[in-house]
């Protein structure tokens, strides 16, 4: 993690109250929010509009592995938050 990271308490997008005004993807420090042309939402129950965590993660790919990911060898956080790291764990490599 990097100095002074925080994670939410609660991941919840409600598209009860969303105007659509694009300000959390500005603030989403890992651009995991994006915009789209899609903006006619319609459903038969309100529930269905509030989206919860797993609503929201994209399923894992084929090699993927669950987070929390390790750290890459000889590395702390530091390394991370300059940008030092460019590849993946060892541990993370697709066998060929």
């Amino acid at each position: 993690m990097s100095p002074g990271e925080r994670h939410a308490k609660v991941y919840q997008i409600n598209y009860l109250r969303c105007i659509f005004c694009g300000l959390c993807v500005e603030a989403c420090p890992t651009r995991a929010l994006t915009m789209t042309n899609e903006y006619e939402i319609a459903d038969d129950k309100r529930e269905k509009l509030i989206w919860e965590k797993e609503d929201l993660l994209a399923p894992l790919r084929n090699g993927m592995l669950m987070p929390p990911h390790p750290m890459y060898p000889g590395s702390d956080h530091h390394n991370y938050y300059r940008g030092e790291i460019k590849e993946s764990h060892p541990s993370q490599e697709v066998n060929k």
